[in-house]
């Protein structure tokens, strides 16, 4: 079960992927993949059960909150919005990161793989995002297949 801090974050994440995306649909996947996809990674590489899987309600928490995020804005002459975003994602993304850190050690008491786990979990969900909406977004744009992978 996650703990209120887990669920902030999760809506932290969620805000800001969904904040940024250009569509309603591309904010919901976008706010799944980044604040839940690096925890997704991190269980697939340790082989554990995917805890998003057991607990849906956190896949149905963040789609909500990234389709809300997504008609959410502020005029154009608040330049901290923006930084205040950034800085709320890097923490949410590294509080998530050292909780990681101190679950992959906890099952393999190794140094090497605790900090692999830590930046996977940190990192991967916003490079899982990245990686599909480029691949889906430059697919939707580009009729003659250059941006093919």
């Amino acid at each position: 079960m996650a703990t209120l801090m887990d669920l902030l974050l999760i809506i932290i994440l969620a805000f800001t992927a969904g904040y940024w995306a250009h569509s309603r649909w591309w904010g919901s996947v976008a706010a799944v993949l980044v604040s839940l996809g690096g925890g997704v990674l991190r269980d697939v590489w340790l082989g554990l059960p995917l805890w998003v899987l057991e607990h849906p309600q956190y896949l149905i928490l963040a789609a909500l909150t990234g389709f809300l995020a997504s008609g959410v804005r502020f005029p154009a002459d608040t330049r901290w919005v923006g930084m205040l975003l950034l800085v709320l994602d890097f923490g949410a993304s590294v509080a998530f990161g050292v909780s990681a850190g101190e679950r992959t050690f906890a099952l393999t008491r190794n140094p090497d793989a605790t900090a692999l786990g830590s930046v996977l979990t940190a990192s991967g969900g916003g490079f899982l995002a990245a990686l599909i909406g480029r691949y889906l977004l430059s697919r939707a744009n580009d009729r003659g297949g250059a941006n093919e992978l």
